[in-house]
């Protein structure tokens, strides 16, 4: 509002001008029928609500003067009130800011949600679509990792509002993986990934929680320190010094012998454990199978209670040199039965002596047999027919493989047995299975086995 006096400019609606004090006239607002506002320093109708008492029973009121004696309103510069037209203005300057206010709040949160990563996008947790476990024992543990693959496909397609953004990267979203998986123990530390391809958190519009993370073990049971061969049996079988030996044990695994042939009492073997499959290491594998792992993975036995072959004449026990020598004259006395005529006669048999062939251990001899006992005779044949022989002959009785336990008792078979000798006859027409002579006999039998064998004798002289 421009002053006329002073022609500055004061505030609109005000009644004097600020500068000069000049009376300004205010424009007259176009009144609407209806209830009239009360006039200033006119009387208020009588009971009206909100009035003080004094207004209420007729006392006008009176501005009061100000400090340089104009008088002062405080509802100067305002629009009377009562007026529809007025009223409505008033609303809609109310509306206006809330209005300005709102599509600021709208405008601030589009820019926050292209200037701050994530603002208005779904956050997954890659975590709740992850399987982790530990199982096994304690130091020895593997690790299990799976994805509920079908259980994030669908949030992705939730997050998206289609499928079809998922499409374009379903084949580009790789497996979960740990940094190791096998060997552990509990309170190991492990880091799992799951990261996922780059656009696919702006095609979805979503956003990736814990694509790294790491899992703590806890769950593996406790191991047992045991000593696997306490449990195993070192079994040795067979005769010394072709004895064998092996392990009997409920642990399913290799129990290799350095030596598991040709033993002896008194030798030497070391055991070690392995797993059947050479890839495996059998601390690993007795720890998934069993819960336990070995203190030790070797151990040396010595070999005891082995049965022995004879190796000298004085471990013959005199019962047994006995029983052999009655085995022998019941096959001459068999022989004599079944194939001499009435007349001819066995009359007399008398042991000598005998030889103990012991093999020397030659992998390349033409014999098996570790031993022979020759048991050696000199026999007596008559025959009281028309040519009146009487003759000196020898023969041979043998057994073979005769055994000594850990008791030292000596075993042998006496069924086993071969006597006589080869076909001697006498005037050419009859004959005996024997030798002429010692010498033959020695030549014929112990000579041609002295390389293989050695050879000690109790002949009489």
């Amino acid at each position: 509002m421009i002053c006329p006096n002073c022609g500055k400019e004061s505030v609109e609606g005000a009644l004097f001008c600020r500068y000069c004090g000049t009376k300004l006239t205010v424009p007259q607002v176009e009144q609407t029928p209806g209830p009239q506002p009360y006039g200033f320093g006119q009387p208020r109708p009588q009971g009206q609500p909100g009035q003080s008492q004094a207004q209420n029973q007729g006392q006008p009121y009176v501005r009061q003067p100000g400090p340089h004696g104009q008088t002062m309103d405080r509802f100067a510069g305002m629009k009377a009130c009562g007026s529809a037209a007025a009223i409505n203005n008033v609303k809609k300057s109310n509306k206006l800011p809330i209005i300005i206010a709102a599509v600021a709040v709208v405008a601030v949160i589009a820019i926050a949600a292209l200037v701050v990563p994530g603002l208005g996008k779904t956050k997954i947790d890659l975590k709740d679509y992850i399987n982790v476990s530990a199982t096994g024992y304690d130091g020895y543990g593997y690790l299990y990792l799976d994805a509920d693959y079908e259980g994030f496909r669908q949030k992705l397609y939730l997050a998206a509002g289609s499928t079809e953004p998922l499409n374009v990267f379903e084949d580009s979203i790789d497996y979960p993986y740990a940094d190791t998986y096998e060997y552990l123990k509990n309170g190991d530390k492990i880091t799992i990934t799951w990261k996922m391809p780059d656009g696919l958190d702006k095609a979805c519009k979503a956003k990736f929680k814990n694509e790294e993370f790491t899992y703590k073990v806890s769950e593996l049971a406790e191991i047992e320190n045991v000593d696997i061969f306490d449990e195993a049996q070192f079994i040795v079988e067979g005769i010394a010094p072709n004895g064998y030996a092996y392990i009997e044990s409920d642990y399913d695994i290799r129990f290799e012998l350095d030596k598991s042939e040709g033993l002896s009492n008194g030798d030497k073997v070391t055991v070690t454990i392995s797993a059947w499959d050479d890839e495996y290491d059998v601390q690993e594998y007795l720890a998934q199978n069993y819960g336990v792992i070995a203190k030790s993975l070797t151990k040396e036995y010595e070999v005891t209670g082995l049965n022995e072959y004879v190796t000298k004449l004085s471990d013959i026990p005199d019962t047994v040199m006995n029983n052999m020598d009655e085995r022998v004259r019941e096959v001459f006395e068999e022989d004599v039965a079944s194939t001499w005529d009435e007349n001819e006669e066995l009359s007399s048999v008398e042991l000598l002596g005998c030889y103990l062939l012991v093999s020397k251990g030659d992998e390349y001899s033409d014999y098996s047999d570790q031993n022979y006992i020759v048991l050696v005779y000199k026999n007596h044949y008559n025959n009281t027919g028309e040519d009146k022989i009487s003759e000196d002959y020898y023969a041979i009785g043998v057994f073979r493989n005769l055994v000594k336990n850990g008791d030292g008792e000596v075993t042998v078979d006496l069924y086993e047995c071969e006597a006589g000798g080869p076909r001697l006859y006498f005037n050419n027409s009859y004959y005996v299975d024997g030798y002429e002579s010692l010498e033959i006999l020695y030549n014929s039998t112990i000579g041609e086995m002295l390389d293989d064998y050695n050879v000690e004798d109790s002949l009489k002289s």
